[in-house]
């Protein structure tokens, strides 16, 4: 499952912008809102490149739309 990959992934290196974008998404897809969007925000909080940053950044914009905030 692509969800377990992605956890040992932030696991190994929670720091890595990438493994925790890949993760959010993952969690998204499952429908795991509030813990997709912590992990789009360490993706930014790592300083990520601007791609992953904006792909991050649209993530949290659709958790806060489907929960309304």
């Amino acid at each position: 499952e692509a969800r377990s990959s992605f956890a040992r992934a932030v696991a190994l290196a929670p720091d890595d912008p990438l493994a925790n974008l890949r993760l959010a998404q993952s969690l998204m897809g499952l429908q795991r809102l509030d813990e997709a969007r912590m992990y789009f925000q360490k993706c930014l909080d790592a300083q990520p490149p601007e791609r992953y940053a904006a792909d991050a950044k649209r993530g949290i914009a659709q958790v806060n739309a489907v929960l309304g905030k």
